[in-house]
């Protein structure tokens, strides 16, 4: 009979017509063996080369800003998702890694530059309001609830090992300049930072996750740390206070911070590439932005991941880009922003589909 043969073909070509698979499992249901689908590909609603070189990104309202080293901030209306529109660059003085956005103000993480301060009343001409010296090379920059600013430096002196002496320094911005309230050492380097409240949860590199309560800023305290396998680069937050870490080839750690003394790894995801950015979704979803190699050059892949059993987590869509991705970060409509390096910024939707549907082989099966 000639049923089984055809069968197999129609399938291959479903297959290959829903794209190469990212990872594939099976799993035996009520008909016999099941195969999953290979996940599906982020719509690109828009793009903005020229918001280039993007290194990481935040989004708040209509309104996104993209750190482009020493080019500045670019500064880019995303009222129309579909049609990003560069509106104005902010020129820094040192060398744009990390932003934050709150009320109608900019604070910039600027290495050498350290912690340059921003109004936005008017994104189009955007007016600096200050800039102070760090105790080290400013990469990472985050916003606590009543407008204190933390950044986190360090010295670049040993990237595997990490730097003791630096770490995070709290802001106070009420007055014409900002003036330092305290600092605390971490045993990494600062790249990442995410808030929830008054607690920082710091990506320390080689130092893995740091928990730090903030609740004075004038004396905050570490509470608790876990070890990453690579390097914590990227960290979010999410709404039910679930933690996501970008960890380089150790790729996309999901982590309950309940205990905040004692965080714990819920699941893992490697997926290949080295993960840099990352963005909690609603509904227990995840965007992991991803280097497919270490060159200027290289490509990049943006994943939405499904982590709501956080011991199983799946790919749902997978997007390559022209170069690395370093950052991601989303809006309320669930729209993934993309700083893809060179290639500037894309703008993703998910897919509509749910691309794991089951797949039934009745050949495999043993009936039919």
């Amino acid at each position: 009979m000639m049923i089984r043969p055809l069968l197999t073909m129609a399938c291959l070509a479903l297959v290959l017509a829903w794209g190469a698979p990212v990872a594939a499992s099976s799993q035996v249901g009520p008909f016999g063996p099941q195969q999953d689908l290979p996940p599906a590909e982020p719509a690109v609603l828009g793009r903005l080369p020229a918001a280039a070189p993007a290194l990481s990104i935040a989004v708040r309202g209509r309104l996104a800003a993209i750190p482009a080293h020493a080019r500045g901030v670019h500064l880019v209306d995303i009222t129309d998702p579909s049609k990003p529109r560069l509106l104005a660059t902010a020129a820094v003085k040192g060398q744009a890694y990390d932003v934050a956005l709150w009320d109608d103000k900019m604070a910039v993480a600027t290495w050498k530059g350290g912690l340059e301060v921003f109004d936005l009343r008017d994104p189009a001409a955007p007016r600096a309001l200050g800039q102070v010296a760090t105790h080290s090379n400013a990469r990472s920059v985050a916003v606590l609830d009543g407008g204190v600013v933390v950044t986190g430096s360090w010295s670049a002196v040993d990237f595997e090992n990490g730097d003791p002496d630096f770490g995070l320094e709290f802001w106070d911005l009420s007055g014409a300049q900002p003036r330092r309230l305290s600092e605390l050492k971490t045993p990494g380097w600062a790249g990442d930072l995410a808030v929830r409240g008054t607690t920082v949860y710091v990506a320390d590199g080689p130092g893995g996750v740091r928990v730090v309560d903030a609740a004075d800023p004038t004396a905050p305290r570490e509470l608790g740390s876990l070890a990453t396998e690579v390097r914590a680069y990227g960290i979010d937050v999410a709404a039910d206070g679930r933690l996501y870490v970008a960890d380089n080839a150790g790729g996309l750690f999901i982590v309950d911070v309940a205990e905040p003394a004692a965080p714990r790894v819920l699941g893992q995801l490697t997926p290949g590439g080295a993960a840099y950015g990352v963005a909690a979704a609603a509904g227990g979803r995840v965007w992991l932005a991803l280097a497919l190699g270490g060159d200027p050059s290289a490509a990049g892949r943006v994943l939405l991941v499904d982590a709501a059993d956080p011991q199983r987590p799946r790919i749902l869509a997978a997007r390559g880009t022209d170069r690395r991705a370093w950052g991601v970060a989303v809006d309320e409509a669930g729209h993934a922003y993309v700083a893809a390096t060179d290639a500037g910024l894309w703008v993703l939707a998910a897919p509509e589909r749910e691309p794991y549907g089951r797949l039934w082989l009745p050949w495999l099966s043993g009936r039919g």
